[in-house]
């Protein structure tokens, strides 16, 4: 993914974001995507999900790139397709209650009758964790825990029935004794629903303790990837195995 800079009339420099760097997420599986902060990990984020085209190659979904879908079938894609923002502050709609954030989704994509919406939102909030549904349905987003907001956010993404999931660094502005059970939630839904899941994170334990595979990325390239748990035991690459030096003690604390 290459960027044109700044400069006059939009002429300056070509900067490269992110550069050969090719990965899948197969069904039932959950992938961590690590790295610093400007390793091109929000690039990545925002190609997947379509909000950018690729100056090169292809996003594929089932075996298809991206760009060929119609209307309905990128429509239906989008759908099948959610993403976990990293702060559920700000990707909640203050104005709105809990009912009407999960409504919106629905009504998007035409799903349901109305009696099926709401079973599907009472559905949704009671798997995360959010029972009973009518203590929380009139509710706005400011009058909730950090932890119940993401909670919401996910129930928004799991009414759509998605098949892949991209979580933002899902568990970064959250408090640690909520961190295991966003993650837990995650688990759930790779078992109980056999959703994908990308996780995007600079923050290893949560990939140590979550993610099938890790790839790790630095400077626009994925320097390391495999298991995770091979690629935390014996990395190959000298800056994972600087990250993962620095956070050695948490990550066992995480495996622990």
């Amino acid at each position: 993914m290459a960027f044109i800079g700044g400069g006059l009339f939009g002429r300056g420099p070509r900067t490269i974001a992110v550069n050969d760097v090719s990965f899948a997420v197969g069904r039932r599986e959950i992938v961590a995507l690590i790295g610093a902060s400007g390793s091109g990990k929000t690039t990545i984020v925002r190609t997947a999900l379509g909000l950018q085209a690729p100056s090169a190659g292809a996003v594929r979904f089932c075996g298809r790139p991206v760009d060929t879908l119609g209307a309905s079938e990128r429509q239906a894609w989008r759908r099948r397709v959610q993403l976990i923002f990293q702060d559920p502050s700000e990707a909640l709609n203050p104005r709105m209650t809990v009912q009407q954030i999960l409504l919106e989704g629905l009504a998007i994509h035409r799903l349901g009758t109305r009696a099926e919406r709401q079973a599907r939102i009472v559905e949704a909030l009671g798997f995360v964790g959010l029972a009973p549904a009518d203590a929380f349905l009139g509710r706005h987003p400011h009058t909730l825990s950090g932890g119940q907001r993401q909670r919401v956010a996910i129930a928004a993404a799991l009414v759509l029935e998605p098949e892949l999931l991209v979580a933002d660094e899902p568990v970064s502005m959250l408090d640690p004794s909520i961190r295991a059970g966003i993650l837990e939630l995650f688990r759930r839904l790779r078992t109980e629903r056999g959703m994908s899941t990308l996780i995007v994170t600079h923050d290893l334990p949560s990939a140590y303790n979550l993610a099938d595979r890790a790839h790790v990325m630095n400077r626009g390239r994925i320097v390391e990837e495999g298991d995770t748990a091979a690629v935390f035991r014996s990395p190959r690459d000298d800056y994972t195995r600087r990250l993962i030096a620095a956070a050695r003690g948490k990550v066992q604390e995480a495996a622990s």
